[in-house]
């Protein structure tokens, strides 16, 4: 076969197979095309990356119209599901109405990644939660709390009586002398959640017992709690005692307080470890409250923990 070249020189078209067929396997040498080598392509320069499974034939203009196919399809199923992740995000943006590719994205999403978290909470629309590992926060934001009710302590050897609930009170430990005479106890733990940079808590809810509206602003219920505490292992019992003032001026009586005691977790030579068991002994101090008679109704231990819990 020979054609004419535009510039008039002859080309020969040598087939090494009688017959071209669609699908046909021709080897064609050229002579007489001027010009260098490097502008004709050979089979051996064909990219050997398989494309649907063959490695020595050019991509046709049909493979690549199906493969354009493909990808749309492909990127409407995606568009679907980042629509989805984006609309559990974001709620109140109409993500269906947006090209996703027409996205200032660094405007959603750089907030979020420069400052490690995001400025508002996240929506998940009511979504569980499901086949997760640990979840840690990046700081200690929840509280461990283990709850005291009223029978979680013990009275011992102390002359503490118990008041039942009724219709003026909830009911407890009734608490009328010093704690060197009547005195509670119970017992809690830290577990290795514990930040341990932060001081374990106690607090307890009480109710004055007397009527005490003659009284002044100032006057106060004390509050005495003794922390005994150690560790797998250990022999010697560490200490604290601490005192809280709480302040309940001229109160009716069944009136509620919160008194609040911290266990510091450095003392010198009774530092607090995680895994410690904590026993809690706590009275009333006659001696500096002007209201000597209470009824202790509940009471909490609680540490910070960056693993989440039911209270933040």
């Amino acid at each position: 076969m020979v054609i004419w070249h535009p510039i008039g020189e002859e080309i020969k078209l040598e087939a090494h197979h009688t017959r071209h067929e669609k699908r046909g396997a021709d080897e064609i040498s050229i002579e007489g095309l001027p010009g260098v080598p490097a502008e004709v392509l050979a089979i051996t320069d064909i990219d050997d990356e398989p494309v649907s499974g063959a490695t020595t034939s050019p991509i046709s203009s049909r493979w690549a119209h199906g493969h354009e196919e493909d990808q749309e399809a492909l990127d409407f199923i995606t568009s679907r599901v980042v629509k989805s992740i984006l609309t559990s995000l974001w709620r109140d943006v109409d993500w269906d109405s947006m090209d996703l590719w027409d996205i200032d994205w660094e405007e959603w999403i750089e907030p979020v990644l420069r400052s490690g978290e995001a400025s508002d909470p996240f929506d998940w629309n009511s979504q569980n939660l499901t086949g997760v590992g640990t979840i840690t926060g990046q700081t200690a934001q929840w509280w461990h709390e283990y709850i005291l009710p009223a029978s979680a302590f013990s009275q011992g050897a102390s002359g503490a009586t118990t008041q039942s609930p009724n219709a003026n009170t909830l009911g407890g430990w009734l608490l009328d002398r010093d704690v060197a005479l009547e005195e509670l106890n119970s017992t809690s733990h830290m577990e290795d959640d514990w930040d341990g940079a932060s001081d374990p808590i106690c607090e307890l809810y009480f109710e004055v017992n007397v009527d005490n509206t003659g009284g002044n602003d100032t006057d106060t219920v004390d509050i005495q709690v003794i922390f005994r505490y150690k560790g797998d292992g250990e022999t010697a019992i560490k200490t604290q005692t601490v005192t809280d003032t709480a302040v309940v001026g001229k109160s009716a009586q069944y009136k509620q307080f919160k008194a609040k005691t911290t266990l510091n977790r450095g003392l010198a030579n009774n530092v607090l470890g995680a895994k410690d068991v904590v026993s809690i002994a706590l009275g009333l101090v006659a001696a500096s409250s002007e209201v000597t008679n209470i009824i202790l109704n509940f009471g909490e231990f609680k540490y910070k923990t960056k693993k989440p819990a039911p209270e933040v």
